[in-house]
């Protein structure tokens, strides 16, 4: 994960023979998940690679 600003940041995903959509699911949620217990909602992008933090 890289962060692009502030509130922005970019996941860098793993060679394609890791990526599936379970995979994918699984670190979303445990975006989510961190950030919910620090009191933060987070938005995906469309394709998923860049999240936001609010």
């Amino acid at each position: 994960m890289s962060y692009k600003d502030g509130s922005t940041a970019c996941l860098e995903p793993p060679g394609a023979c890791c990526q599936t959509g379970e995979r994918e699911r699984e670190a979303m949620d445990c975006i989510r998940d961190y950030y919910r217990r620090k009191g933060n909602s987070v938005s995906f992008s469309t394709d998923g690679l860049y999240f936001q933090v609010e």
